[in-house]
């Protein structure tokens, strides 16, 4: 059960500014194949920053949909939670190589997290393997306003945490409607 973050996840989600509405214009490299979602990003940080951010509750309640009750540092039991009030998922740390891949559930989903070295700080990839197949359009909407957090973040510029109710405000469905027209999906290997 999580109780140590949540002060920390209440303190961390609460809104300062309004949401900033966003356009599908600049929508990141995405795909789908066999069910696994991939995005990519680069951002403004060498891995091991980058690093803090996908594994350090306190940071992870700042952007991102996953916020467990523990650090991510380590293989074994995890759990999480979107808000103190949301219900707790299963956050099991699968595989940990610091600083380039953390593997961890989602409830019944799975991310891969990959970073490497890019001319300008860390290309970042998500994998997200998906049990709802046809739901790629609305996650890829979900992680894509959550990774423009990230990088906000990151190189330092206000940015409220976008889950939820937020996400829409912010231009979530045309997010949704954008990728579902950009990702073709590729089952061919099912």
């Amino acid at each position: 059960m999580i109780d140590a973050s949540d002060d920390l996840i209440d303190t961390c989600c609460r809104r300062t500014e309004p949401a900033t509405p966003v356009s599908g214009d600049d929508l990141l490299p995405a795909s789908l194949r066999s069910g696994l979602l991939s995005m990519r990003t680069v951002l403004d940080a060498p891995p091991g920053g980058v690093w803090q951010w996908l594994t350090r509750p306190d940071l992870l309640a700042r952007w991102s949909p996953v916020v467990p009750d523990r650090a991510l540092i380590t293989v074994g039991a995890a759990e999480a939670r979107e808000s103190p009030l949301s219900a707790v998922v299963d956050a099991t740390v699968v595989e940990v190589f610091e600083p380039f891949r953390l593997v961890h559930r989602w409830g019944d989903d799975t991310l891969i997290w990959q970073l490497g070295p890019a001319d300008t700080g860390t290309q970042l990839q998500l994998v997200h393997q998906l049990t709802a197949r046809d739901s790629y359009a609305d996650v890829a909407a979900g992680w894509h306003l959550c990774l423009d957090v990230l990088a906000r973040s990151i190189s330092g510029q206000a940015a409220e945490r976008l889950v939820g109710a937020d996400a829409v405000s912010a231009g979530w469905a045309p997010l949704r409607d954008a990728y579902r027209d950009r990702i073709v999906p590729n089952d061919a290997d099912d």
